[in-house]
């Protein structure tokens, strides 16, 4: 069986994402919120490298998106390979 997500339209309207969130950190959000692990409760396993690869980003720009989402934005935490999206308000589930 095929696994969908869809986001909201106000996804592009949300303060938080027009004001905070620069134009790479929008596009790896969206890659969070519908990555073949994601899931429903934003808690998955997902390790550096497959983000690297699914995203064409380098490893070293990953970790600084990583860590702007936990640090700055607060919407993430990541640890190893454990990855909780804290926010997924544009998800229509």
């Amino acid at each position: 069986m095929a696994k969908y997500r869809s986001i909201q339209t106000s996804f592009w309207s949300d303060s938080k994402i027009v004001d905070d969130f620069t134009p790479e950190d929008r596009y790896f959000y969206l890659y969070l919120l519908t990555n073949e692990k994601s899931n429903q409760l934003g808690c998955y396993e997902l390790s550096i490298k497959q983000i690297c690869r699914e995203t064409g980003y380098y490893e070293e720009t990953v970790k600084k998106l990583i860590n702007r989402f936990q640090n700055d934005l607060e919407v993430l935490y990541y640890v190893l390979y454990l990855l909780l999206l804290l926010n997924q308000l544009h998800l229509i589930l």
